[in-house]
């Protein structure tokens, strides 16, 4: 707070690259005027972004669910691959992820997030000792004071357990 213009950490912005999302385009040309740091983008095959973010020295992640979207985004030339496994918030996968770090890491050296049902400091740690660089928490932090979120939303985040975890189609048409 008191040195506003030095940065701290790095930050990034998560673009759902959905064909129907109308704003994808206008925000990734933000992001490139604004050079924001790490860039992370799901659904489709992130070849046309990759470059421009590598043309400013930004990091490109880009969030799979299978081998093959995996495959997809190493040949694309991403920096690194969010690995959603089971119990992710958003678009959850549903490999194990001891089994999908272990066949990711034999194909690719780049950075690794492991991300879903993943919330503790011991979570951490067995992501990093399974072979990946960081764990990618997010939805603990919806409910947190600083979220913008809907506060029946973060309450009804608190209030659930592993039994509440439902997979559907229904928002996005991908489960």
């Amino acid at each position: 707070q008191d040195n506003p213009a030095i940065a701290t950490a790095p930050y990034g912005v998560n673009l759902v690259a959905l064909s129907d999302n109308k704003r994808l385009h206008n925000d990734f040309s933000t992001c490139v005027t604004h050079k924001v740091p790490i860039i992370i983008t799901s659904m489709q095959p992130p070849k046309e972004f990759v470059d421009e973010v590598h043309r400013y020295g930004g990091l490109h992640f880009h969030d799979v669910i299978s081998m093959r979207h995996a495959e997809k985004a190493i040949a694309a030339g991403v920096d690194g691959l969010v690995l959603v496994c089971s119990g992710a918030g958003g678009h959850a996968g549903m490999l194990n992820p001891f089994a999908f770090t272990k066949a990711v890491r034999k194909q690719f050296d780049g950075i690794i997030l492991l991300a879903g049902a993943l919330s503790s400091g011991a979570d951490v740690r067995a992501a990093q000792l399974m072979g990946a660089d960081f764990a990618y928490i997010g939805t603990k932090f919806i409910a947190c004071h600083e979220a913008n979120a809907d506060d029946d939303y973060k309450q009804m985040l608190i209030d659930s357990s592993i039994s509440d975890i439902i997979y559907t189609p229904q928002f996005t048409g991908i489960n």
